[in-house]
């Protein structure tokens, strides 16, 4: 009784952090085939529950038929135990017939003696807005390498809508030279670091990406690694670099993704600099991490059952003969 309580109450929990964070759940059990969606998961796409069947087939059917191939390899590879977790962003298509970007990230709770996944839960999380900004980010490097050659009044206007594009994001968004210098920072970064004086005053483009002063000294080992990783992108030893770290904002504390990546193609070396803010990830995740413990100590206790009372079944046989 007290294990079944438990489960309710960290199933209520979680689903508390799930509709907080605007976050889609679903479950899938292998052997039968079927999937189990949250009202969210549905009402991101504009279904509802009742409109769709609940089996990995719908899944299939929604997903852009450019991704089925690599995202299907994908969670195949984590239903064998090939990988720890199951993370891809890819495109859904929506009740209008529309395509959203959405990351979907899963883990097995659950699997057989040979390793194979019985029971896969995860999240969806609706990116499109940050890959429409990832477009306007390639459209913004390209519009700067063309302004040195020919500035004319249609690439300042595709100029000032990228900017405008970025300025509405809440990610905090810089881009920088080859030296590490600034080039270009959104409305976000723009205020948060005048908020916390990291940066000095403003403006920041030609300014070096180094925290400085007392702000330096407060972030410590963070900031020396960020410095790395960019510096390692910039000099072409990593493609990318990413760092989870917290940041605390008087008695509370956020947690923020760094991503560090260059711009593809020839033309003078561009890297972008992303802080994004994940607490409330983190926070559903650090549930679902509640919730396998969970779902393992009730199989673990059903199979303490079983062996209890097979044992006492054959002590009974034996009595008997």
């Amino acid at each position: 009784r007290r294990v079944e309580l438990s489960l309710q109450e960290s199933g209520a929990r979680l689903e508390r952090a799930i509709h907080a964070s605007g976050l889609g759940y679903w479950d899938w059990n292998v052997p039968a085939g079927k999937a189990t969606f949250s009202g969210h998961w549905g009402a991101m796409l504009g279904y509802d529950l009742d409109q769709i069947d609940h089996d990995f087939k719908t899944w299939e059917r929604l997903v852009h038929p450019d991704d089925l191939p690599r995202v299907s390899a994908a969670f195949q590879a984590h239903i064998e135990g090939k990988s720890e977790t199951y993370s891809e962003e890819h495109r859904l298509r929506t009740s209008s017939g529309q395509y959203r970007w959405v990351l979907t990230q899963g883990r097995a709770v659950q699997r057989d003696q040979d390793g194979r996944a019985i029971l896969v839960s995860g999240i969806h999380k609706d990116i499109h807005d940050r890959r429409l900004a990832e477009d306007a980010l390639r459209d913004l490097n390209q519009s700067l390498e063309r302004r040195v050659a020919d500035r004319t009044a249609a690439l300042a206007e595709s100029e000032r809508f990228s900017r405008a594009t970025l300025d509405a994001l809440a990610t905090h968004v810089v881009i920088l030279d080859q030296a590490g210098k600034i080039l270009f920072a959104n409305r976000a970064w723009s205020e948060f670091a005048r908020e916390h004086s990291l940066w000095g005053a403003a403006p920041y483009e030609g300014v070096l990406y180094r925290p400085a002063g007392a702000a330096r000294h407060e972030f410590g080992d963070l900031a020396e690694q960020i410095d790395v990783g960019i510096a390692a992108v910039i000099a072409g030893t990593r493609d990318e670099f990413q760092l989870d770290y917290p940041f605390r904002q008087g008695a509370g504390e956020s947690w923020f993704r760094c991503r560090v990546g260059r711009f593809p193609g020839a033309g003078p070396l561009r890297v972008v600099v992303q802080h994004a803010n994940i607490t409330d990830e983190r926070a559903v995740q650090a549930e679902l991490r509640r919730s396998n413990d969970v779902f393992r100590a009730i199989a673990e206790s059903q199979a303490a059952y079983l062996d209890r009372k097979s044992t006492r079944l054959n002590s009974s046989h034996t009595v008997i003969s």
